[in-house]
């Protein structure tokens, strides 16, 4: 079993309880469907073919038909139904430059759900112990658009890449896959993912790390341990919401990211910024703090 069947494999068993984010992960393995007249059709892996046609039953009310394909090597199921509300949305999707997911979003998991079902669906991840490469195809590339600006709302910035007549969402380093399973729920696959990346990492550094200098390693911690105590405070006083755009992001950046170096937290940025550039960034969060009352 390949890597993204693995992480695929744990995403499929978790359970979702609210209607609405059920209702989100099966727009999300719709993501690829066609429509033609009231008739949709949608090709996923043969794993989800029972989940997926019991929530249309639910949330569009019709029977499915369902059978498998193969195509090189590829395989699954194709699942075909009517269903007049469904096809609309979807023609919706592909009526302007930039599908507009968010009425779909009704709680605070839709978004999660719904890209779990798309990368359930249309989603592959490398092994990280040969790279780092994440990417969900698309039919259409205002469905792609539409996509990656519900991966930027969750802070998660994903480049467009396209491969023949398809396009899609993708990301190269391995801290946005970090953050992209750990968004979709693949907590058990992140700590593989972790592991290996540390095994690569000790392996390719092993004479750097045995010649690393402590003292600038505890000083990096000491700063970065400073920056984190200063956003907090801040936003016990309410004062990180009143901030100026660009400190407000790179304020929550540095939450999110706790352990990443001071390079890896500027590439995060929309769009990048340099470290020094970053650094002015921290240091006058510092300041505003040292300004609130203790």
């Amino acid at each position: 079993m390949s890597y993204s069947e693995q992480v695929k494999e744990e995403l499929c068993e978790l359970s979702i309880k609210p209607m609405c984010c059920r209702k989100a992960f099966l727009s999300g393995l719709l993501l690829g469907a066609g429509s033609e007249r009231h008739a949709v059709c949608v090709r996923i892996p043969a794993s989800l073919a029972e989940r997926a046609q019991s929530e249309i039953k639910r949330h569009f009310g019709r029977d499915c038909s369902c059978t498998s394909y193969t195509r090189g090597k590829q395989s699954g199921a194709e699942i075909c139904f009517e269903s007049f509300k469904c096809a609309a949305m979807i023609e919706g999707w592909d009526s302007t430059d930039c599908a507009d997911f968010s009425s779909l979003f009704k709680c605070h998991g839709c978004a999660g759900a719904f890209l779990r079902g798309a990368f359930c669906a249309k989603g592959t991840v490398s092994d990280p112990a040969t790279g780092s490469h994440l990417e969900i195809k698309c039919t259409t590339p205002s469905r792609a658009r539409g996509l990656q600006a519900v991966l930027t709302a969750e802070g998660i910035a994903m480049g467009l890449l396209q491969r023949g007549s398809s396009v899609g969402v993708y990301i190269k380093n391995s801290q946005g896959v970090e953050d992209v399973l750990t968004l979709l729920g693949s907590s058990t696959m992140v700590f593989e993912l972790l592991n290996k990346k540390i095994e690569r990492e000790i392996r390719g550094n092993e004479n750097r790390v045995t010649n690393c200098d402590t003292g600038n390693i505890s000083k990096y911690v000491s700063a970065a341990i400073k920056q984190i105590a200063a956003i907090e405070k801040l936003e016990r006083f309410g004062e990180l919401d009143k901030l100026p755009d660009a400190l407000r992001e790179t304020a929550m950046l540095r939450q999110r990211h706790r352990n990443v170096s001071l390079g890896e937290l500027a590439e995060l940025h929309m769009p990048p910024i340099s470290k020094s550039g970053l650094n002015h960034r921290l240091q006058k969060l510092i300041e505003l703090a040292a300004e609130l009352p203790d």
